[in-house]
């Protein structure tokens, strides 16, 4: 059957509105400087976007969350063929598009002067980037456009992850005490993302002569299958909907979490503890929560929240470029830092619609 025939599960607007918050966070945050002296004033406004690390950890949640979902709703059996034409028009084009954006300069300096520039492992890190492997190997560090490495972990998860949670997911459901063991695993794999350390502690595994950092891709496959298993919890008990005051009540203790640890009052890992109840009670769309992340605003943001993410760094790249090149002095003022997102959001609006969605089309609709 044509995934085009299949009855769509309903959208949760509210995920939506997440991702669209999550992906601006990360943006403010790697746009703003507040070590430079005309950010002291505006310190406790940029604090709000110091938490992108676990942004990404919430991402991870988020796509597990989704892609059950979507795909094992018990109206429609799962098209593998359609799956991956879906996974991988909605990854590849603006993946390879804004990491491309990068090799001009690079490729110049080495047709005029070989690796002496650019690195003898330059064309190592192209490869890896090439083959979307190099988030999974060394995180940001060797990927091109840094936040990609995200991207590589998470299309890890797709391709591998996803099928064996598949397979899981029919085991545990049939057992008597389902719910009750799904939630112990979403706390352990909680537990596991946090010991990962957001990026901040190195995992190491040695592989011969070779130190493989896997804290990246264990956030990857921790964040991702406790979002996917926390799906799962809510299938099972989505015909005892929650109250209004309940969903709310969950919200609100999120957002206490939320403020505590960005006053460093709570340890900031303890946010991805709170996550999957985020997820949970936002699933619900209802509620206060939902009231805010279903306006227009957030859901335009979300839903061009992989532009925004993607793009938010080779544009900051730009324009360090061009005042490198017109020798002038970057700009600190939270002002410029404004204007650069505004640019994103521009430039995001365009990559959307008039790449992003006919790319994800096309490859869709491959084969039919």
């Amino acid at each position: 059957m044509s995934f085009s025939h299949y009855p769509k599960s309903k959208e949760i607007y509210s995920h939506t509105g997440l991702r669209g918050i999550a992906a601006m966070s990360v943006v403010v945050a790697h746009f703003s400087q507040p070590e430079t002296a005309s950010w002291i004033h505006y310190q406790n406004f940029f604090r709000l976007f110091h938490w992108c690390g676990e942004a990404v950890d919430l991402f991870f949640i988020l796509s597990g969350f989704i892609l059950n979902w979507v795909y094992l709703s018990k109206e429609r059996s799962l098209n593998w063929t359609t799956y991956i034409k879906a996974r991988v028009g909605r990854i590849m084009p603006l993946y390879y598009l804004t990491t491309a954006m990068y090799l001009p300069f690079p490729i110049i300096s080495m047709l005029k002067h070989g690796l002496d520039y650019v690195g003898l492992d330059y064309p190592k890190t192209v490869l890896f980037n090439a083959i979307m492997i190099s988030g999974i190997i060394d995180g940001f560090h060797h990927t091109i456009n840094g936040p990609a490495w995200s991207i590589s972990v998470e299309f890890f998860c797709y391709l591998a992850l996803f099928p064996f949670l598949v397979f899981l997911n029919r085991l545990l459901i049939r057992k008597r005490h389902g719910v009750k063991i799904l939630i112990f695993l979403v706390g352990i794999l909680v537990l596991c993302l946090a010991l990962c350390g957001s990026g901040d502690r190195e995992i190491a595994i040695k592989i011969g002569q070779w130190q493989w950092d896997s804290s990246w891709l264990g956030r990857g496959i921790f964040g991702f299958s406790a979002g996917f298993i926390l799906c799962t919890i809510y299938r099972m008990c989505i015909r005892r909907k929650l109250s209004t005051a309940i969903i709310n009540s969950m919200f609100f203790a999120f957002v206490g979490v939320f403020i505590l640890t960005l006053l460093d009052i709570l340890p900031h890992f303890l946010l991805l503890f709170a996550f999957p109840l985020l997820v949970y009670c936002t699933a619900f769309d209802e509620g206060t929560g939902s009231i805010i992340l279903k306006s227009k605003p957030i859901q335009w943001l979300g839903e061009r929240s992989y532009s925004i993410y993607l793009w938010h760094m080779p544009i900051l790249c730009f324009q360090i470029l061009l005042f490198s090149l017109v020798k002038k002095v970057m700009p600190t003022a939270p002002w410029d830092c404004a204007l650069l997102v505004l640019i994103v959001l521009g430039i995001s609006e365009l990559s959307y619609r008039f790449y992003e969605v006919p790319c994800r089309d096309f490859i869709r609709n491959l084969g039919k």
